[in-house]
Parts: C-alpha cells; structure tokens; sequence
C-alpha cells in the first residue's frame, strides 16, 4: 500500500495476468503494438536471458485508467510463476503488484497489465515516473528478474530534446597520384608431367592357417579374399596337391555366393561323407575364388596343408606306373562287417562318390565366422 497523491491513499495496484486466458482486472487482453521498448535484460545471476518491457514509453493518466501499464517479457523459467512490482521512484523501491498468481508460459513468455484501483475501481496513475519488474524465485535453480526502462505518465508527452545538427566540415578532394603501368611479366607454360594410372588393386585370397590338423578341419577351413568385384557372384574351386583339374565347390544351400560391397569374398570350405562332416584327408590343398567380369578372370589362391600334430607334412612322391600283371579269375576279398573298407574309401577319397567339399559364402553360410574374418580380413591380407 502506497500514498501517491492525497487523493489515491488507500489505492492498490493490481496485476492483470494474461496467461492461460486468465484476467484478473477489467482490461481486455491485448496483443502487444508493433512500437515496443526494447525489454530489458536482467540483470541476475541466473542463466535466463530475460527481460520485460512496457508497450509504450509515455502514457496519459486516462490512459493508464483504462487499460493500465501492458507489460510483455520473454527468457523467464517456462510455466513458473512470477510476481510483478512497480517503483515510483526509478528503482529504489519496489511495491509488490497484488493479485492472483500468475504463470510464465510454456516458451518462459509473461505478458500481463499493472493497473490502479482505488475503492475497487480502476483509477488513472499520477503523474509520474515508473518502471515495472518480474521476478521468478523457483524452488530449485537460480532466480530470475529483469526490469523495464523508466516510463512516464503526464498529460503532454515530454518533448524531445533537440540536438543541433553539425555543420558540415569541407574536406580537400586529395589529388590523384600518377600510377605507372606494371610491365608485363612472360610466364612459361609448365610443362606436362606424366601421370602414372593407378594399378588395379590385385585379388588376394588367405586361410586362416597354413596348416590344420585333420580334427581341426571337421569345423570347416574358412578363408577370405579382397580386390575382387563387390556384389558379384564368385566361385569357390579346390584341388589337392598333384591334381590338375579344379572340383568347383557346390554351396550348402544351392544360392549363389556373393562378395559383399568392399569387394571382399569369404566363406568356409567343409569335407563331407555320406552328409556328415568329416575331417579332411591328410596332404596340401589349394583353394580358389575367381569371377568372370566382361569377359576378363579375377581370381586368387590360397593353399593349406592337413597333417597330424608332429607328423610330417605330407610331400607328393612320382610313381612308376605298375607293370600289369596277370590275374586269376579270382572274386574280390570282402570286408568284414565293420565296414572298415568304407571308412578307408571315406578317409583317402577314393571313392568320388562318397566324399564331397561344400563352401559357403559370407550371406551364406553362419554369421560367425563370415563376420568374424571381416574384421581379421587386414591379418590375412
């Protein structure tokens, strides 16, 4: 409660709240004109950048009774409440705004009108200089307050004070300075160098291994190969030490083997019998992964040897062919039921019929071990 005039003792200032459609005081709400002072910012040591300004910089008393002081302000806490207080003398003291609470707005905007009632009737502000401030004491966190500029109410806007406008002052026009005209300089046309074309990245391929037991190989011998055709279908071939012919691998389930997009080829090689997968053979293999592209070869070879721990490696010995010899008309031996005859077929690979290699390619066979020679592809590059 302030005395500003004889007259307005006992009159109160009360906040009108614009948010959330709320309004506390007769004034109608408003949107704020295009001429606005410029918010101040605060001044506190919070990490709002706010600041609050009045809509105009003078009012006229019958002004002020009809719609108050409107205020907007933008960088408070969003949907905090806040108080508003007006000083009638430049800022030394403030006098809190009475009324309901009131929120700051879900982007930190407050908007709202202080206006004067005295005897419950809205009443005009004596004359005088005032500003208004906007606080916001949050439960945890800093504070945040900003304040307007000084604004005045008087019958007459206050006349701006005339500046004088300076007399021009004549300045010599500076006299041009003779340039002389660079020589012209001659450049040499360099000369053309020769530039080498890159050489084509040459296919690689590599086992894991140089050499396996034969119960290491029941797991399948995985290989990968780089510098081949990206997303191109490839063919896996193999052939054991002092073969000619390549035996092209067919795949576990029919589809075509694929390198991925870098142009990288991998897969496992596995040795079958009658389904199963067994151990391969003991002796040297060689494998091979090649793609026809526009009618020219890619392809690339690894090789691995089979042997038993602290064996010998096998070594590919020359044979005499036999002297044929004459036979008699005598029936084959048979052998006894444990089938060991088979099984000695099985292991050597004498009968093609029985043993048979499957490979698989990164998409086809199990993730794992695609997956896991991509990222050891750089150890057997």
């Amino acid at each position: 409660m302030i005395k500003l005039r004889k007259r307005t003792a006992g009159a109160a200032f009360a906040g009108a709240a614009l948010v959330c459609g709320a309004v506390f005081t007769p004034v109608a709400a408003f949107a704020a004109p295009a001429e606005t002072d410029q918010p101040t910012e605060s001044t506190d040591v919070g990490t709002q950048a706010a600041g609050v300004a009045t809509t105009q910089s003078h009012y006229t008393p019958a002004e002020t009774a009809e719609n108050g002081v409107p205020y907007t302000g933008t960088g408070f806490l969003a949907e905090v409440a806040f108080i508003a207080e007006i000083s009638t003398d430049g800022g030394e003291t403030w006098q809190e705004v009475t009324g309901q609470a009131q929120v700051a707005d879900e982007n930190g905007g407050v908007a709202g009108a202080v206006v004067l009632r005295e005897g419950g009737v809205q009443a005009p502000f004596p004359e005088g200089e005032y500003k208004i401030r906007i606080s916001q004491t949050p439960e945890d966190g800093d504070p945040v307050s900003a304040e307007t500029e000084i604004f005045v109410v008087s019958e007459e806007a206050p006349e701006p004070t005339e500046t004088e406008d300076p007399e021009p002052t004549e300045t010599e026009d500076p006299e041009p300075t003779e340039t002389e005209d660079p020589e012209p300089t001659e450049t040499e046309d360099p000369e053309p160098t020769d530039t080498e074309t890159p050489a084509p990245v040459e296919a690689t391929l590599g086992v894991e291994k140089d050499t396996y037991t034969p119960a290491e190989t029941v797991d399948g011998v995985d290989y990968i190969g780089q510098g081949f055709a990206p997303s191109t279908a490839f063919t896996l071939s193999v052939r054991a030490a002092g073969e000619d012919e390549w035996q092209v691998v067919d795949n576990v389930d029919d589809n075509e083997q694929v390198t991925d997009g870098e142009g990288i080829a991998s897969g496992s090689l596995h040795y079958y019998v009658n389904e199963i997968a067994s151990e391969f053979p003991e002796g040297d293999y060689e494998i091979r992964v090649s793609q026809e592209i526009d009618g020219e070869t890619i392809e690339a070879v690894a090789a691995f040897t089979v042997a038993e721990e602290g064996g010998e490696e096998p070594v590919p010995t020359e044979t005499d062919e036999p002297t044929p010899t004459e036979t008699d008309d005598t029936k084959p031996t048979q052998t006894d039921d444990e089938g060991k005859g088979d099984d000695e077929l099985a292991q050597t690979g004498a009968d093609s019929a029985l043993p048979v290699f499957l490979g698989g390619g990164l998409v086809l066979m199990a993730a794992g071990a695609g997956l896991y020679f991509v990222r050891r592809r750089a150890e057997l590059s």
